[in-house]
């Protein structure tokens, strides 16, 4: 049955799907491709004189020129899910010719594992380095500085990357076990750093199979690979790379215009540089969205503001104002906030600079204004004034805001209330109480980086 299916795939032109070989072959009709697999692979056993390759298509073995990558080390570092690499998580750097890994944890900066990790970085010295992605690299650089062994300057190949080329374009966030999957390995036990290390120098040894034999040394390979990705052409935009490396880190609201300066879409950021990069990243590219953007687009500028908050009023103020093509909702719709909705509170947000706060005042669950103070020393008289005239005065009343305001402020309240501090007027009862309350946080700005909970009791009330 074998020499059958040997003399068949000898006498064929390319390689060929297992349904389609045990139907010619054997008149085996398979329900599926992934079921012919399994029967091909059954018949076939580990015998070497026939080949699968990363697509699944199956042909005769033949004497073929060896990836050309010299020596090289497999580099698998696993972190916890939003966590640093230096915090915990474990990792193990695998050598494919002798079969060996050397494995390390991590559980904190203080507790590295700094011999464990030395022994990795030395057995990786001399050789290419294979990873998941160049950002696995550059954590192990930075956990190979927490331990004070030397960085690593080698030269480095993305296997995320090999994927995308060989594969075709994978979703979004795919890791080294969907990977597996897709290539049809098994499956490496998540726990071992060591077997998943193994796993991953399989799937770069099948990938490797799927280039073409002129490719296949290290610096053609890797020239390969860049010559498949998307490209962002800058040429066609009234700027450059350089505009998006000035972007600063601040939440704000960006802009982006027409050749007649019409704005095309705005948007807000809690980080102006790491959201408007995005949208010029190969990955983008497959984004109807941006690709509609990128048609249309001349220049970019954008506006910082205080907090994220300010930047979402704004995004608001200008959609309605500009009225951008590509923006999905041009106005936001009046819905319940539910939370804090009839409620008196009064924000506080820590902006840049850093000795500066901004307080927000919710009035009967009514957006009714905001006000920027100073830190470290008490409130102003003129936000004092301000307090006592929104929530204490005779004739204390909401002041008129546009239901869209009130709805983004208490949305965005209902969403982060549970790292944002906040006043509660009813709570506190009294203008005395509640200045007291706010220059606790104003004279010590510690406290507006942490969540802190007040009960007031008395005139001053406690934390």
């Amino acid at each position: 049955m074998r020499e059958r299916i040997l003399d068949y795939l000898n006498r064929s032109s390319e390689p060929l799907r297992a349904d389609r070989i045990l139907r010619d072959v054997l008149k085996i009709v398979s329900p599926n491709v992934i079921a012919a697999d399994r029967i091909l692979g059954h018949i076939v056993g580990g015998d070497a004189r026939f080949a699968r390759d990363a697509t699944g298509l199956w042909s005769a073995a033949t004497p073929r020129a060896a990836p050309d990558l010299g020596p090289a080390a497999v580099l698998y570092l696993e972190r916890s899910s939003g966590a640093s690499p230096l915090s915990s998580g474990r990792g193990a750097v695998y050598l494919p010719e002798i079969d060996r890994a050397f494995e390390f944890t991590v559980g904190g900066v203080a507790e590295a594992p700094a011999r464990a990790v030395a022994s990795a970085r030395r057995a990786a010295e001399g050789r290419a380095l294979l990873a998941w992605s160049l950002a696995e690299i550059r954590h192990w650089n930075r956990l190979l500085a927490a331990c004070r062994a030397p960085a690593w300057r080698g030269e480095s190949l993305s296997i995320a990357a090999l994927a995308a080329r060989v594969l075709g374009r994978t979703r979004a966030r795919v890791g080294p076990h969907d990977l597996a999957a897709r290539l049809r390995l098994q499956p490496a036990d998540p726990e071992r750093a060591a077997e998943v290390a193994r796993l991953v120098s399989e799937c770069a040894t099948l990938l490797v199979e799927g280039v073409p034999e002129e490719h296949r040394e290290f610096l053609r390979l890797r020239r390969w690979i860049e010559e498949g990705r998307k490209k962002v052409d800058f040429g066609r935009f009234g700027f450059g790379r350089e505009l998006l490396r000035a972007l600063p880190a601040s939440p704000g609201v960006y802009l982006m215009r027409n050749r007649d300066g019409e704005a095309v879409y705005v948007g807000k950021a809690r980080s102006l540089k790491s959201r408007v990069r995005s949208y010029f990243t190969a990955g983008a590219l497959d984004d109807p969205k941006v690709a509609r953007i990128h048609a249309e687009l001349r220049s970019l500028e954008w506006i910082a503001t205080a907090s994220e908050l300010q930047a979402l009023l704004l995004e608001t103020r200008l959609i309605r104002r500009l009225r951008p093509a590509v923006n999905l909702q041009a106005e936001v719709h009046e819905a319940p906030a539910g939370y804090a909705k009839t409620r008196n509170l009064i924000l506080l947000v820590p902006h840049p600079p850093a000795d500066r706060a901004r307080a927000y005042f919710l009035r009967d669950g009514v957006f009714s204004g905001e006000f920027e103070a100073r830190l470290g020393r008490g409130p102003s008289r003129a936000l004092e004034r301000r307090i006592r005239s929104v929530y204490f005065g005779r004739r204390a009343r909401p002041r008129a805001r546009a239901a869209w305001e009130t709805e983004i402020v208490g949305r965005w309240l209902a969403a982060n209330r549970r790292r944002v501090n906040f006043i509660g007027v009813d709570e506190a009862g009294s203008s005395a109480t509640v200045l007291a309350l706010l220059a606790r946080y104003l004279r010590d700005p510690e406290r507006l980086t942490r969540k802190v909970h007040y009960r007031p009791t008395g005139s001053a009330g406690r934390n």
